[in-house]
């Protein structure tokens, strides 16, 4: 384990800091333990390593956005190579079969729970993961790059494949049912004119750049 703090104040750090908890190998025990083997400070069962709580303090919010947590990387050259970097990176890894068949597994989990009494409104995104860009005037998409909210590559699926590999999956929800597998403005740009009758309309898909059409029929 290693640490070193950093204290930022307004106008600029202060101290920097930087911290790594347990121990990046691929041994058992070497990061924090997990389960009920390994007790937390209360006596229960560990469920997580690290964790932040925040609230609103009971005070109603100003106008603005805030976080639970925040990362942020900052890049102030030009990189010519090959280079993979991400804010934050969340990763599962599984050895000798050690989660096959139980319960759900994931790199990342995004969850926003609705208790007894909440609404949704206001008309903005409300969703379990959020996928942000800006690509404001003055910026550049190169030719044959893509940005995207969502990406997924640069796997390597060369495994035996008895069950599916999806770039999506839509499981079974424990009560009730979804109403569409998707919800798209009509001003998103993948949406467009009519296509066959006046109520049909289409959706733009590319695929290695060239446009396709994906027709939609009006439910009757």
């Amino acid at each position: 384990m290693s640490t070193v703090l950093q204290l930022v104040k307004d106008g600029g750090p202060e101290v920097r800091i930087g911290s790594e908890v347990g121990a990046n190998n691929n041994v058992a025990n070497w990061g924090i333990p997990l389960g009920s083997t390994w007790p937390d400070a209360n006596g229960s069962k560990r469920t997580a390593a690290w964790r932040v709580s925040a609230s609103d303090g009971g005070v109603a919010f100003a106008a603005g956005e805030y976080r639970g947590a925040l990362s942020r990387v900052l890049l102030t050259q030009a990189n010519t190579a090959d280079v993979t970097i991400s804010g934050e990176v969340g990763q599962l890894k599984l050895y000798a079969n050690s989660f096959a068949g139980i319960g759900n597994k994931a790199g990342v989990c995004g969850y926003l729970e609705m208790a007894s009494g909440a609404s949704i409104g206001g008309g903005a995104v409300a969703a379990g993961v959020w996928g942000r860009v800006d690509c404001p005037s003055g910026c550049t998409i190169a030719a044959s790059q893509v940005l995207s909210a969502f990406g997924t590559g640069y796997n390597d699926l060369g495994g035996t494949h008895t069950g599916i590999a999806a770039v999506l999956h839509v499981g079974t929800p424990a009560a009730g049912v979804w109403d569409s597998l998707i919800n798209v403005s009509s001003s998103s740009g993948v949406y467009s004119a009519t296509v066959g009758s006046a109520a049909s309309k289409y959706l733009t898909v590319s695929v290695d750049g060239t446009p396709y059409k994906i027709a939609l029929y009006a439910v009757a």
